[in-house]
């Protein structure tokens, strides 16, 4: 249950700032162009991210918290490192991943970065959902 509230978090979060990013204020929207509002532009990404994040991204998450299990960590500094590290590879997979089903020049796509950040950024924002959510679920069963 907290990695589907995670993922779906994730998904509002990200999505609100990529709808705040697109979207054309009326005061600099040219005559004769069609722009999307920001509730379309907000529910067009979340069509597209909340299926990849919970269909992928939960998954992704079981695997890191099953290879992070089988290490023993000096540190918390240490854990969250190598967490952070497992988080930004499953966005780079999912990157590549993505890159190679579409078609075009592959090269282009594997050297764009914003390309790979449109993954990373939302992995690393699960992640941190992730740790705020276990720290609450104990907070209150305490």
């Amino acid at each position: 249950m907290n990695k589907l509230l995670s993922a779906l978090l994730t998904a509002i979060f990200y999505c609100v700032f990529l709808a705040s990013i697109e979207y054309t204020p009326m005061n600099i929207r040219e005559e004769n162009t069609y722009y999307f509002s920001y509730f379309s532009l907000l529910l067009i990404y979340l069509m597209y991210s909340v299926p990849i994040l919970i269909i992928v991204g939960i998954p992704f998450s079981m695997l890191i918290e099953k290879i992070e299990n089988r290490i023993t960590f000096k540190s918390p500094i240490r854990r969250y490192s190598f967490n952070i590290s497992l988080y930004l590879l499953a966005g780079i997979i999912v990157a590549l991943f993505f890159a190679l089903l579409s078609r075009g020049n592959i090269i282009m796509k594997l050297i764009d970065i914003e390309g790979f950040l449109i993954y990373i950024i939302p992995s690393l924002i699960y992640y941190h959902l992730l740790l705020l959510n276990k720290m609450w679920i104990r907070k209150f069963r305490h």
